[in-house]
């Protein structure tokens, strides 16, 4: 059994400046304490147990099989940027493109555009052209008749 009175001394020394309601703290605290430690053997006891045998394994030979499984994107060796700059006709709208990472075949549609305007454009172009080679034929008419006409 502990007696108080040989505790309070020990306790004044270590902490001077307690006063006397810490003293009885101290003893209220150590009164819970030391029957509870009486009480169960394993929290108090001086001795530790023996821990329990281990259970023992025979180890064989077998393969090892690892499973794990993992979210990610390969990328592939061979990559190749697709770049659209167009410098006359920048209104363009896009419909439809393959998405970032997408496995792609060849020949398969990467991007899908509206050219309605740019259509229009070239057609305008084409018949500029034609008209533009009517004229020069009539210009070259033109100059054989004055040839012809003008005395050498």
């Amino acid at each position: 059994m502990i007696d108080a009175h040989k505790i309070l001394p020990y306790f004044s020394r270590a902490y001077p400046s307690a006063r006397a309601t810490d003293f009885s703290f101290v003893l209220v605290v150590m009164g819970i304490f030391i029957p509870l430690c009486l009480a169960d053997e394993n929290v108090c006891a001086d001795e530790p147990k023996s821990p329990p045998p281990l259970a023992t394994f025979t180890a064989r030979q077998e393969p090892i099989r690892v499973v794990v499984s993992l979210d990610g994107v390969f990328e592939s060796d061979k990559v190749y940027n697709i770049v659209v700059r167009p410098e006359e006709w920048n209104d363009m709208v896009v419909h439809s493109a393959v998405q970032h990472g997408a496995q792609v075949n060849k020949n398969d549609l990467l991007i899908s555009l509206e050219t309605r305007k740019l259509t229009m454009a070239m057609g305008d172009l084409v018949i500029e052209q034609r008209l533009a080679l009517l004229n020069l034929k009539q210009t070259r008419k033109d100059v054989q008749m004055l040839e012809r006409s003008i005395p050498q």
